[in-house]
Parts: C-alpha cells; sequence; structure tokens
C-alpha cells in the first residue's frame, strides 16, 4: 500500500477511487461490477460506500437499472447513512441519493465543452460548464426512454484474422521478422540525440511541472499502482498514463499549432493485410484530412510487467508504420511505474533502457523526479515531433 494512502489516514482523509470494483449485495444473490466508487476506508476491516458512477456509450437510461441495483447493495452493506451515484454517457449526467428508503433523481445534466478545448486548456474534469436542473423528488426509480441494452447492440466483427494478444511469441517474431528478445536497451539520451532544440528549456520545465502535478493529483485519488493491491486494475494503469501524457500533449498541440494531432483511446490497429490486429490503450494520430490519418505513437500498458505488452506494441507499431508507408512511429510499454520508448523506421526498432516515472515518495522529492525521472516528457515532446512525418519532412518541433 502506497504512502499516500497512509498519508491520507494520518490527515483524517481515507477517501478512495476504485476502478471496476466489484459489489455483491449482503445475500449474494447479485452483484457487478462499477466503473468508478469511492470509498471511506475507516480502517483495515472497515469501509464504507460513497458513491458510485456507471458510465454507458449510449444513454443514461441503460445505466440506471445497474447503478440503482449497486446503490441498494451499498448502502445494505453500509447498514446506514446516504450514498450517492452518477450515470453518464460523457455529456450528459444524472446524480441519485439513496438512504435506504426512497431514490432520489435529478433530471439529466449537459457537460459542454468541446474536447479538443478542454485538452488544449488543460481541463481534466468538469469544470464551470455543468448546467443543472431541478432535482425530481421521487419515492421509486422511474421510467426511461431507453435505446436498449448495451448488451443487446450487435456485436462488430472482428477486422483481422488474428489479434495480437492471441499470437504466440514464436508466430510474432515470424510476423516481426526478428527475435524480440535479441532487442536490446539503449540508454534514453541515444535514442533522443537528433532531437530539435526548438523549445526553451523553461518551457519544457513548465511542461514536466506540469505532469508531476497530474502523476501527484492521480495518486492522492487512486493511489500507488501495485500489484499488491487486489483493487488495482488495468483500467487503473490507462488513467494513470493519460493523466501522464495529456499534459504534454496539450502544450505540444498549442505550441506547434498542429490541432490535427489528438489522443485516441481503445484505438484498433490493423495490419494491411488484415491478418492481425488489436485495440491499443491510447494511440496519437494527425487526422491529415477525413480520408487520411497518419499513425504517431502509440502506448501500450499492463499491470504486471512490461515484457507482457512488448509482443503487443511491436506487431502495433509494424502495422501502423505499414499504413503510413514512410517515416518512423513510436511506442511506449508502461506499467505505470515504469516506461520504455520503442522507434520503428520500417526497417529495423530500437528500444530505450526502463525509465522510472513515478516512485513512492516522489511527492516529498519534487527536485528529484524534474532532475531524474521526468525524461518521459522529453521522449513523448521527441515522438510527438517526429513521428508519422513523412520521410522528406524533416524533424518537427520539440
Amino acid at each position: 500500500m502506497s504512502d499516500f494512502r497512509h498519508k491520507r489516514k494520518r490527515s483524517g482523509t481515507s477517501m478512495m477511487l476504485f476502478r471496476e470494483k466489484e459489489i455483491i449485495s449482503v445475500d449474494s444473490e447479485t452483484g457487478g461490477t462499477e466503473e468508478f466508487v469511492i470509498i471511506d476506508i475507516i480502517s483495515l476491516t472497515e469501509e464504507k460506500f460513497v458513491m458510485v458512477v456507471e458510465a454507458k456509450r449510449s444513454n443514461l437510461g441503460s445505466a440506471m437499472k445497474q447503478l440503482l441495483l449497486a446503490m441498494k447493495d451499498t448502502w445494505d452493506i453500509n447498514g446506514q447513512g446516504t450514498v450517492y451515484g452518477f450515470t453518464t454517457t460523457g455529456d450528459s449526467w444524472q446524480m441519485v441519493i439513496y438512504d435506504g428508503s426512497t431514490f432520489e433523481v435529478t433530471e439529466d445534466f449537459k457537460v459542454m465543452f468541446p474536447p479538443m478545448e478542454a485538452l488544449i486548456e488543460g481541463r481534466l474534469g468538469v469544470r464551470d460548464y455543468i448546467r443543472y436542473r431541478s432535482v425530481q423528488r421521487q419515492s421509486h426509480p422511474p421510467t426511461w426512454n431507453t435505446m436498449g441494452d448495451d448488451n443487446n447492440l450487435k456485436k462488430r466483427k472482428s477486422k483481422w484474422t488474428t489479434s495480437y494478444p492471441n499470437m504466440t511469441i514464436a508466430q510474432a517474431e515470424e510476423r516481426l521478422g526478428f527475435r524480440i528478445r535479441s532487442l536490446k536497451g539503449i540508454p534514453v539520451q541515444r535514442m533522443l540525440a537528433n532531437a530539435n532544440e526548438g523549445e526553451s528549456p523553461d518551457a519544457i520545465l513548465t511542461t514536466k511541472e506540469k505532469v508531476y502535478d497530474h502523476i501527484l493529483e492521480y495518486l492522492q485519488i487512486e493511489g500507488y499502482p501495485t500489484e499488491g493491491d487486489p483493487d488495482f486494475k488495468e483500467s487503473n494503469i490507462n488513467h494513470l498514463v493519460y493523466a501522464t501524457i495529456s499534459p504534454i500533449l496539450r502544450d505540444f498541440i498549442c505550441k506547434t499549432g498542429r490541432v490535427t494531432v489528438q489522443l485516441r483511446s481503445e484505438k484498433e490497429i490493423v495490419s494491411t493485410d488484415g491478418e492481425t490486429g488489436g485495440t491499443e490503450e491510447f494511440a496519437v494520430l494527425d487526422l491529415i484530412s477525413v480520408k487520411q490519418e497518419r499513425f504517431i505513437l502509440i502506448v501500450e500498458a499492463r499491470r504486471s510487467s512490461l515484457g507482457q505488452a512488448m509482443k503487443q506494441c511491436l506487431l502495433a507499431m509494424k502495422a501502423m508504420r505499414d499504413s503510413n508507408g514512410e517515416g518512423k512511429v513510436y511506442g511506449f510499454v508502461t506499467t505505470g511505474e515504469q516506461w520504455q520508448m520503442l522507434e520503428y523506421d520500417g526497417t529495423s526498432f530500437r528500444k530505450t533502457n526502463i525509465m522510472i516515472v513515478v516512485f513512492d515518495s516522489m511527492d516529498d522529492e519534487k527536485e528529484k523526479w524534474l532532475k531524474e525521472n521526468s525524461i518521459l516528457v522529453d521522449c513523448i515532446k521527441f515522438a510527438l515531433s517526429n513521428g508519422g512525418l513523412k520521410a522528406d519532412s524533416g524533424s518537427g518541433i520539440m
């Protein structure tokens, strides 16, 4: 357990955010997994549910049934008090309050801001743009018009024959044309040897300080990324990755004016022959036109080890470069704590030695982090500046 959590307890704040948290009724008859749950950890043997968030891609109605059941179960576990819940599609939200006998449900309210504007201005959360409507008091859950439960949506047919995760090491190596274990790490500075010095040291430092603050904010809310915590899921790592890379991408877009560079989550990447493919947690693309896009970099996150992420990242990078047709593409594998950078030019791969980006005491050692652990910022800036460029374009602006 991280010392961040201990510090919150010593200061009287023991609330923690959990991702993909299992909630089971007291009679074990019902249960499910909720995307976000906030719990007050009173002691090692006692915890109280505070809030549940149920997110759906389609509409609020399809999320409401699961939320109400989960809220009833959380209140039964608590045994007293009030629990809170939210359903959301990302832009539309509803709030629900349950005191053990009645539900109170708000009308839906909108979160209104353009995604690119939010990214450029650095807003990770909901700020100043929420339009509230009046609260509807109800003694029972209302009836909603729905578009059908997500489980009934027609499953999309795979666009590839074999997925990256299902490929053996031998199959991956045959596809790549080399043995993965033969790919040796190089010093990070060697990878960055041809970096364009177009940005001032003060500007780079400002970005690094933003990344540091975002990582600390994440650690204070969700805790330290460790396999020792059974409630720590791969989705937590993805959230940490987003907290790490979003301020770098935002600053890059602002400084270069390349507003066509965008971040995509759960991006499908398929080989040009359709034989292999998979979904990457994060991909950065240059959306040149409605029909044309160029891959710049991907991030493959794993809860356990970098080795497990390496195979999929290498295969996806080959597909990316084949799709682009020229230039270089970049990849990053990470456990949240550790990162490695990869480069592929269509002929050969290079990878850096492991970088430690998150460590337990970093909240007390900002200067150490900025000096010794912030080089990932330089790596991502380098990848954004050089990835996806045409062979005759030269380096971008760092």
